[in-house]
């Protein structure tokens, strides 16, 4: 059982690193996205967050200039099943990379 200090703790933390972003869809959208979503085997809300994380990542220029976006979904894919920062990782790489072969 979790005591009130944790849950008062665990409130405390939630409202000061989480935003809350309302999504309303219509319902044969939701049943369209909670359908594919089961076919995938995610949870809507991982779903929904991975794809904007797609999304800003593709369209980040340091990216977006050096991978092919076949490139890109294949070191999405491989980094997503390590629960890494997809996005944050690869810029550093690429960061680092540029640094190193500075002429």
């Amino acid at each position: 059982m979790v005591s009130d200090s944790q849950k008062a703790a665990s409130r405390k933390w939630r409202k000061e690193n989480l935003k809350r972003v309302p999504l309303d869809l219509r319902e044969p959208e939701y049943n369209d996205l909670k359908s594919h979503c089961a076919k995938v085997g995610k949870p809507v809300n991982a779903y929904i967050r991975e794809l904007i994380r797609s999304d800003i990542s593709r369209t980040d220029p340091v990216i977006s200039d050096i991978l092919t976006e076949q490139e890109y979904n294949q070191l999405q894919d491989i980094l997503n099943r390590e629960s890494a920062d997809f996005t944050t990782i690869l810029r550093n790489a690429i960061l680092r990379y540029i640094d190193k072969h500075k002429q």
